[in-house]
């Protein structure tokens, strides 16, 4: 179809029903790399992760490392494929269109020694000290409360303050429904213990927001571990039974600048018939770093997560949050 701004001759007109509407001249689009990332910054060694793209469409995609030419995989200038990193590599996307060329990068760790079974999410020592936003696709909701740090020698992300939240997508690794997860991952006192704690790691499918928008419950976040010091006799662990609910804590009494593992096992079950939550529920183990024992810190407790639907325009992501106590 076409419109023309004027009255069209008879020659012209005779033109068009031999010829067809004339195909106007389109100038190509600039080769240009949008994005191009990893599901995670790093796998456990062997195991897989999805590159995606975003680029300059019409245009002859490749990736190096062995992957080859991926034109087919990308539609309208998007584009994913899902690799295996048996060890660490930086990958090189490449648009071609004649003689001009533009490229970008990726980079993915494969972690040695990873259980198997497990999905490594991230262990931060890859990083240099400083601001932990856009590092390995963490985004620090004020970019500068989180930072990465060193502690004898071993990193982690720390808060600068009392009201900090970082997120890492998780993309791939969902909890669907009836499935079984578990969340690991370590928490580690340091500095003065008179000055009030309080964190939380959790699993998440919903909007992300600060602290202070979601309460001490962590309401309508998800599944997850809160650790504090708020009830004056020292730092535990604990969690909220149903979303709205207050947290209850439990001993065991976390020693200061001492190692804890903590495990969150997480089902994400069916609606109950009463609709009274989303049916997801976890349990909450602990033990110090180098012993076999774990003590289980609370057991079948219904997720702060709202009967709300998801935010399906974003994957799951990892939500870490520090907290002023009380």
């Amino acid at each position: 179809m076409a419109l023309w701004s004027r009255a069209l001759s008879e020659a012209e007109i005779q033109q068009v029903v031999t010829q067809g509407v004339p195909v106007p001249y389109s100038k190509p689009q600039p080769l240009v790399v949008r994005s191009f990332t990893a599901d995670l910054p790093a796998v456990a060694a062997g195991d897989k992760v999805w590159l995606r793209w975003d680029v300059t469409k019409n245009v002859q995609v490749e990736i190096d490392q062995g992957v080859g030419d991926v034109t087919a995989q990308t539609i309208a200038g998007l584009g994913a494929l899902e690799v295996t990193v048996p060890v660490s590599r930086t990958f090189t996307l490449t648009l071609r269109r004649g003689v001009e060329t533009a490229s970008a990068q990726v980079s993915v760790a494969a972690i040695p020694n990873v259980a198997n079974g497990w999905s490594l999410v991230d262990n931060f020592d890859r990083y240099p000290e400083g601001l932990l936003n856009g590092q390995g696709g963490w985004k620090d909701l004020d970019a500068t409360e989180f930072a990465v740090v060193s502690v004898n020698g071993n990193p982690m992300a720390a808060p600068r303050n009392g009201d900090a939240t970082a997120v890492l997508r998780l993309n791939a690794l969902t909890v669907a429904e009836g499935q079984q997860r578990t969340l690991f991952f370590r928490v580690f006192r340091t500095g003065d213990t008179a000055e009030p704690a309080r964190g939380t790691v959790a699993l998440t499918d919903r909007n992300v927001r600060f602290g202070s928008d979601v309460g001490a419950a962590g309401n309508d976040i998800g599944p997850g571990a809160i650790v504090s010091d708020e009830l004056g006799w020292g730092l535990t662990l604990g969690g909220a039974n149903g979303n709205g609910m207050p947290v209850e804590f439990f001993e065991p009494i976390l020693d200061p600048d001492t190692v804890y593992n903590v495990w969150v096992d997480i089902t994400n079950g069916p609606f109950p018939e009463d609709r009274s939550s989303t049916g997801d529920t976890y349990t909450i183990h602990v033990a110090k770093e180098g012993t076999a024992q774990r003590t289980t810190v609370l057991t079948d407790y219904i997720s702060a997560r709202g009967q709300g639907a998801a935010d399906v325009a974003s994957p799951p992501s990892i939500w870490i949050n520090s907290s002023s106590a009380g």
